[in-house]
């Protein structure tokens, strides 16, 4: 027998074995007396239900060749008042310009008892399925989600029809949920103010072109916020640990951290800038994925969705990070608690959403949770790095070299990310190059350090030479007017030395700077590294005029509140 044959007859055996189950389950594929629109409308027990589907013009989608199952609260569950309350909803918020997609009523009620396709009961039914808002409800041979079915698997020609005991209960995301409950207003605004619609061209219907466009018979628009890159919370395929500050601690919080986002009045958008990144301080380390921190762990280790995004991306690199490099990753041992969860969440609210849950925090929020981008936001800004070189001078200085360490020299592990910068004079000239530091913060006091490298980083033969230098430091005032001081002086005798042996870290200095540069493109910070080698140091063979930097360190020191 062949495969086929052999698959049929499987299938018979199988059929005879369940024929009254599965003639049960699938009555419903058979042709009904009229589309769902037509039943529904001439039922005299839905009339409600069928003025909103009218009023909303969900009728059109039910009278079309589309395949939907709908379960419909009847008159006595679903009275005429709130039906007019909803209607007048809906059309108030059309005409702010809100779409359908987005619409409440359309969300939380029309689509909430809707779903694409054919769904049909029987006495084994136990299946999750996705209604048109996207949630998620499990279907149930004698109800939906703990709602009980008044009448099954009513058979229509593109669809089925089921009646309900109780209108369908709306469970809202944590993004809905934010927007709706009045402690929140605070992050709710703030959130809401990075919406907008984005346009689907690929999604959209294109129509005659006029003038050179393309016109568009049915144009398709998504709601789109930028804050979701931090985490999707208005996803319902995924869950969160979503923890809040109510609008007394947001009030508080924002005031302690606005002075680190002060930016110049030449600086273009700064009242953007000044808006955006504080509270942006406060809600970065707050959204955390129930799938990267599963109960198991919570007490030892919890990690934030920004910092498992960081994490992900420096995996892909050529570099070695570790999680605990990253702001917003939380260990018992770090904080010096028993447990992490207990810590950051004890005495918060917890409200329950369609994927995952918000707690909300009164009172105080814990020190670390939003003032761990400052007190372990160091800068490691890389020498070798295009970003960070702005430029040399030419006239005494030749086009720097950039060297990668290999993994057989001794020095690969002690030079951050295993490469250095060599700046090399013209002749015997002194070196001048500048460097960019970017995202550092205003009004925060940081202990500045630049790292040197010796010469055998480079090759383990080379001579054992030192080499001077002196750092200069340029930052813009309030008034984008710059400013700059040399260290550690400007006496002959005041430098810094590279070592001939070691990788070396050179305090340069503490520095409070005026104003922010965090979120710019244009560095307001640079550094400005001199070759001050004594040629008679040269000749004596002690010192070379090569000067190697690893990197230079920008430390904040803990704040007191």
């Amino acid at each position: 027998m062949n495969k086929y044959l052999l698959g049929l007859s499987v299938l018979a055996l199988g059929l005879c074995a369940c024929s009254d189950e599965w003639d049960d389950h699938y009555k419903v594929m058979q042709q009904g007396d009229g589309n769902l629109w037509k039943v529904i409308s001439s039922q005299s027990d839905l009339s409600n239900f069928a003025k909103l589907l009218q009023a909303t013009n969900f009728d059109r989608s039910l009278s079309s060749s589309q395949v939907f199952t709908v379960f419909a609260p009847s008159n006595d569950v679903f009275g005429q008042t709130e039906c007019d309350s909803l209607i007048n909803e809906y059309n108030a918020q059309r005409s702010r310009g809100i779409k359908d997609d987005y619409n409440t009523v359309m969300q939380e009620f029309v689509m909430n008892h809707v779903a694409l396709f054919n769904y049909s009961v029987s006495s084994t039914t136990n299946d999750s399925i996705i209604m048109m808002n996207g949630k998620y409800k499990v279907l149930g041979a004698n109800d939906l989600s703990g709602i009980q079915y008044q009448q099954t698997n009513q058979q229509c020609s593109n669809g089925v029809l089921f009646k309900m005991q109780q209108k369908l209960s709306y469970l809202p995301n944590i993004y809905e949920y934010v927007k709706l409950d009045p402690d929140l207003d605070s992050v709710a605004s703030f959130l809401k103010a990075y919406e907008y619609y984005e346009f689907s061209e690929t999604q959209s219907v294109p129509g005659d072109i006029v003038n050179g466009k393309t016109t568009y018979l049915d144009s398709v628009s998504y709601l789109y916020n930028m804050m979701f890159d931090l985490a999707r919370i208005n996803s319902e395929d995924s869950s969160y640990l979503v923890l809040l500050p109510d609008n007394e601690v947001w009030k508080t919080e924002l005031e302690k951290h606005q002075k680190h986002f002060v930016y110049g009045k030449d600086v273009v958008g700064r009242d953007s800038l000044s808006y955006l990144y504080p509270r942006l301080e406060i809600l970065e380390g707050v959204f955390l994925s129930a799938t990267n921190n599963p109960v198991r762990q919570r007490d030892s280790h919890l990690i934030s969705s920004f910092a498992q995004m960081r994490f992900t991306e420096a995996k892909r690199s050529m570099y070695s990070y570790r999680e605990s490099d990253f702001y917003y990753n939380w260990t018992a041992d770090g904080l010096g608690v028993n447990s992490v969860w207990d810590y950051l969440y004890g005495g918060t609210e917890q409200i329950d959403c369609s994927n995952g849950s918000i707690y909300k925090m009164s009172g105080a929020m814990q020190p670390l949770l939003a003032d761990l981008w400052l007190n372990n936001g160091r800068i490691h800004q890389e020498a070798e790095s295009n970003y960070t070189l702005d430029s040399v001078y030419t006239s005494t200085t030749r086009p720097v070299n950039r060297v990668s360490i290999p993994k057989d020299n001794p020095y690969y592990d002690l030079i951050s990310e295993h490469s250095f910068i060599e700046i090399s004079p013209t002749a015997s000239a002194q070196t001048k190059s500048v460097f960019s530091v970017y995202n550092v913060m205003s009004n925060v006091e940081y202990d500045i350090y630049v790292v040197t490298v010796p010469p055998l980083a480079s090759d383990i033969y080379a001579k054992h030479l030192a080499n001077n230098f002196r750092v200069t430091l340029m930052w813009n005032n309030a008034n984008g007017v710059q400013q700059k001081k040399t260290y550690p002086g400007t006496k002959s005798t005041d430098y810094f030395s590279c070592d001939s042996l070691y990788v070396k870290a050179d305090y340069v200095c503490s520095m409070t700077f005026p104003t922010s540069s965090v979120g710019l493109e244009k560095p307001e910070i640079k550094i400005q590294i001199d070759g001050y080698t004594n040629p008679t140091l040269v000749r004596k063979g002690t010192h070379s005029t090569t000067t190697r930097i690893d990197k230079f360190v920008f430390i904040p020191k803990k704040q007191k509140d």
